[in-house]
């Protein structure tokens, strides 16, 4: 059954409802340990009680959350992360982007509960443990899977905005991966953008330039960031002229192929980046 603890702030009368937290859950759910913290609150292990399902649940703070929306074929507004994440986990779902499971809204907070693989680690861990650099056969399985991610966000009309090794989990006993974390995504438009709030280390050089991009080719752009990272066990760039230039200089043996893909994601001008369909397509990838 559904959880809903849904309350509109103008309305509250008891003081008692400011401690309302992980209470919330226990009826349905065990909370274990904190798996991650940031300036949203924080994420922790869990399990329900029905079946023993391990679960993430990640706890965000009422007072952080800035933007809301209504869900298609819902008139009732809720907090833009959670509309996302609606969005992408209805129906066919893609294995490689992380399920909703069900959600908590309290006064105070916001409650996530999505599924977790386990045992699962992020990818930049996963990088580390094998010396910072993927081989080619498990980068370009890595690779395949977070495009297929964010092609399937893209047709659910949700844009990510935030594709980096610690928001991609991978299932460590079959390498299955998970796109994660929302919290900078948005709906995704054909107009430009004219804010990014992703890790600027992914930005384009459009956004550099000119303070807009458009949602694929930037995305794209991210991707062929992330791509070199996996191979090489850092970003291409590290400073607003370099992101510029786009000069790509490989610290790593390279496959033609592989090289030609990472090229042509991190082209200058986004009109020569490929789509998401053209990058599943390409020779290196199929």
């Amino acid at each position: 059954m559904k959880i809903a603890i849904n309350f509109i702030l103008s309305n509250l009368t008891s003081p008692l409802l400011f401690f309302l937290d992980y209470d919330a859950l226990s009826e349905n759910y065990l909370v274990g340990q904190v798996l991650g913290t940031g300036g949203f609150g924080e994420v922790r292990a869990g399990r329900r009680k029905s079946d023993h399902l391990p679960v993430a649940i990640k706890r965000i703070k009422r007072q952080s959350v800035s933007h809301s929306m209504s869900p298609p074929n819902d008139t009732e507004s809720v907090p833009l992360e959670l509309a996302l994440m609606q969005l992408v986990s209805r129906p066919p779902a893609c294995p490689a982007v992380i399920q909703l499971l069900d959600w908590v809204i309290t006064q105070s907070c916001v409650f996530l509960v999505m599924e977790r693989p386990d045992p699962c680690m992020d990818l930049f861990d996963f990088m580390w443990e094998r010396g910072q650099c993927l081989t080619e056969p498990i980068a370009g399985s890595i690779f395949r899977q977070v495009v297929q991610a964010v092609h399937h966000c893209q047709s659910r009309g949700v844009l990510h905005r935030d594709i980096k090794p610690e928001n991609i989990l991978v299932e460590t006993s079959t390498q299955q991966t998970k796109l994660i974390d929302f919290g900078c995504g948005t709906l995704l438009n054909q107009k430009e953008y004219t804010s990014f709030t992703g890790t600027h280390f992914y930005a384009p050089p459009e956004w550099c330039l000119k303070k807009s991009y458009e949602a694929e080719p930037a995305t794209v752009w991210s991707l062929g960031v992330l791509l070199f990272e996996m191979l090489c066990g850092q970003v291409p760039f590290k400073r607003k002229e370099e992101v510029i230039r786009c000069n790509v200089i490989y610290t790593a043996d390279i496959s033609k192929e592989c090289a030609s893909l990472i090229k042509k994601c991190l082209s200058r001008s986004p009109k020569e980046r490929p789509t998401l369909e053209e990058i599943l397509m390409h020779p290196w990838v199929c």
